[in-house]
């Protein structure tokens, strides 16, 4: 019997693949020759299922976008339970944040499945700072983005019922594919709620005919019933 021929290494994304994701963030605003420069000297960071990006007291290794793939960062709780409190996914940019202000990870970032990052060396991030001091105003409206977006999170965790809480948080996942690997009891954890209290606000909609569910996996149908549920700002800014 033939032997089976070596499986072969994933292609590495090209220089205009890594200046498609380069332009998706705040990065940009930087000349057309410093984004190429910048796109031939990041690394390809390439992660299992379960592999760690940095845990909780890591320093920066740089900052990092998503190529492929998603990344969960979570805590662990009082009585040892992994919290899951936000994903990134392609397109997401992390790690600013202790590239400036030089202190530990403040979480845990692990990938969800098998995933490929972008990483632009701690080193070359602070190099650009200081070349181009004209990105600081544009990092700080990203900066500030975060910052509505936590403040959201805080207010709806604080007012809103646990319906609308969920169906904000589908929709958010929602932009960026309307089939996202995601099980009940990670949604649980997300929100900070029981896995049985998901499933019964899921199983209502399932019976309204506004989301299909399948293993790992929640299909919208209606997104017009859940942006109604979530009430306003419910759609995902």
């Amino acid at each position: 019997m033939p032997d089976n021929p070596p499986l072969s290494a994933p292609a590495e994304p090209s220089v205009q693949q890594r200046l498609q994701l380069l332009r998706q963030s705040w990065l940009a605003e930087l000349p057309d020759a410093e984004l190429e420069q910048l796109a031939r000297a990041s690394t390809i960071l390439r992660l299992s299922t379960g592999q760690q990006v940095h845990a909780r007291g890591d320093l920066a290794k740089g900052y990092m976008g998503v190529i492929s793939g998603r990344l969960g960062v979570s805590t662990l709780t009082d009585d040892g339970k992994v919290l899951t409190l936000a994903y990134f996914l392609p397109g997401d940019w992390f790690g600013e944040i202790s590239l400036i202000d030089g202190l530990p990870r403040t979480h845990d970032t692990s990938a969800m499945e098998d995933s490929e990052l972008l990483l632009i060396a701690a080193t070359d991030f602070q190099s650009l700072l200081q070349r181009y001091p004209q990105l600081w105003p544009t990092l700080a409206k990203h900066l500030c983005q975060r910052l509505r977006l936590l403040m959201d999170a805080v207010e709806e965790a604080t007012l809103l019922p646990m319906p609308a809480r969920l169906a904000r948080k589908l929709l958010q996942l929602h932009r960026m594919d309307t089939r996202h690997s995601m099980s009940q009891q990670a949604l649980a954890e997300m929100m900070g709620v029981s896995r049985q209290s998901v499933a019964r606000v899921l199983a209502h909609w399932v019976s309204a005919g506004w989301i299909s569910t399948h293993y790992n996996r929640i299909d919208i149908l209606d997104s017009g019933a859940l942006e109604t549920i979530a009430g306003p700002a419910g759609v995902p800014r």
